[in-house]
């Protein structure tokens, strides 16, 4: 099984933290280095008008990058007891931004590319525990977490409006500005591995089927996809016209908080993920990138369903009936799928494997469920103190299971070797 681990909590940025300077094609940048690490919070990379593609941000000047910027616009998130709270993210509509880690007087080095899940509807790249600190100290790459538009504003299927996918649009654009970017920040804009979880890596997914031209990208990890979910044009006109209805207007004249609010009530409604990129094959593999030498890693925790139907079972959830349940639907929605997308790239001719996260602590009836490897690559410990799912973790094995899963991860981004330690099934 896949073991994890836990830092001490670092403290925030205080004035002990040094400037440091790096000026790229898209402007002059001035971060942070704390404990050898450089940070560049909440750049601006590209902005927006509802319902428009995003634009490439190129300011003028040099650019403060000290403090993390804003998420888009969300409430909060449904799994908030499993997880925890966020951290204090600000919104801003017309905004998207990144984060950059990197060790200092890196050169060339393998850049790692998060996209954040939270069912295209909550989360960001400036979410604090979101924080790339600990694979750069683990060894060797950059990190990088971008922000994409969510919800209706991001996934509203309108093509009469031309709004179309808009937040993967977002995505590809932050990769674009990545490959343009990343040299000055010492990462290798040719060795680039995206990685995401649970609908950060449908997303990913989504990248490699929806591509028509060569991959931004050459390495990919999925963490817990909900590969088994289906789309089609007909389904995504129909969620659209549920949410005008809802909404009452014309999304242009609406307020946030107006679209905010259909959001949640669309919620209510048991409609699944009622905004999500609109393709019908998540694991369709395009003739175009054919050949291109893609590795891939996609796995699934083996109680992944648990937190969203903690509230329907309650205290059921650990029972034998529970149990079964959660095995199901963790079977249908994602281990299912992850292994015919395995199979899917196997039969293109790339490289792919799959994983198993069997590891929870004692006890907790969650078990190895939905998020559990996050705190264990993203962020320190204490910004995950609030985690149900990691209720009664002893802190000798989560730090053993961090150095594990850290290695794993960067090892493959650096020279696309999987050592799995024996977690792996398919």
């Amino acid at each position: 099984m896949i073991k994890f681990a836990v830092h001490e909590h670092q403290t925030p940025m205080d004035c002990q933290d040094s400037c440091t300077y790096t000026t790229t094609p898209s402007g002059l940048f001035r971060g942070i280095v704390r404990d050898g690490v450089r940070e560049f919070r909440g750049i601006t990379f590209a902005r927006y008008s509802r319902l428009s593609e995003s634009v490439m941000e190129t300011p003028e000047g040099q650019v403060d990058a000290t403090e993390y910027g804003c998420v888009p616009p969300q409430r909060s998130c449904r799994l908030e007891s499993t997880i925890g709270k966020e951290l204090g993210s600000r919104m801003e509509e017309g905004r998207l931004c990144l984060t950059v880690y990197s060790p200092e007087n890196a050169e060339k080095l393998p850049v790692m590319v998060w996209i954040h899940g939270g069912s295209f509807l909550t989360g960001g790249s400036e979410e604090k525990r979101y924080s790339g600190r600990r694979l750069v100290k683990a060894g060797g790459v950059v990190v990088v977490k971008i922000s994409y538009r969510l919800g209706a504003l991001g996934f509203l299927y309108a093509p009469d409006k031309g709004a179309v996918n808009l937040g993967l649009k977002d995505q590809r654009l932050a990769l674009e500005w990545i490959r343009l970017n990343i040299s000055e920040f010492g990462g290798d804009p040719d060795n680039i591995t995206i990685f995401g979880q649970s609908a950060g890596a449908l997303s990913a997914a989504a990248l490699v089927a929806t591509a028509v031209t060569k991959l931004p990208f050459n390495k990919v990890i999925l963490q817990s996809a909900p590969l088994g979910m289906r789309t089609s044009p007909a389904k995504a006109a129909r969620m659209t016209e549920k949410f005008l209805s809802l909404l009452g207007k014309d999304p242009m004249e609406a307020s946030l908080d107006e679209i905010l609010d259909a959001q949640d009530q669309m919620k209510g409604m048991n409609l699944g993920v009622p905004f999500m990129p609109m393709f019908e094959d998540f694991l369709h593999v395009p003739e175009c990138i054919r050949g291109c030498g893609l590795k891939a890693v996609a796995g699934w925790a083996t109680e992944d369903a648990s937190p969203f139907l903690k509230d329907i079972l309650g205290r059921k959830l650990g029972s034998r009936l529970g149990r079964a349940l959660v095995h199901r639907t963790t079977k249908r929605i994602f281990i299912k799928g992850t292994r015919r997308y395995i199979a899917r790239l196997r039969e293109a001719g790339f490289e792919a494997c799959g994983y198993e996260i069997c590891w929870h602590p004692k006890g907790n009836p969650l078990g190895a469920c939905h998020c559990t490897e996050m705190p264990i690559i993203l962020g320190e410990r204490d910004d995950w103190a609030e985690s149900g799912m990691l209720r009664g973790a002893e802190e000798d094995e989560y730090s053993r299971n961090e150095e594990d899963l850290t290695r794993i991860w960067t090892t493959f981004a650096k020279e696309g070797i999987f050592q799995h330690y024996g977690v792996i099934g398919e």
